[in-house]
């Protein structure tokens, strides 16, 4: 039983690296289309 946790610690490990790859992104690169106020939609 001693496997599933790794697989949790991998699982886990890939979620927060994904989650926070994103959010970084989010926070250094703005998106252009939060300036335009929602004008092209």
């Amino acid at each position: 039983m001693q496997w599933q946790y790794g697989v949790i610690a991998v699982v886990l490990l890939t979620w927060v690296i994904w989650v926070g790859y994103h959010w970084l992104k989010q926070l250094w690169l703005p998106k252009p289309n939060k300036r335009r106020k929602y004008k092209g939609i």
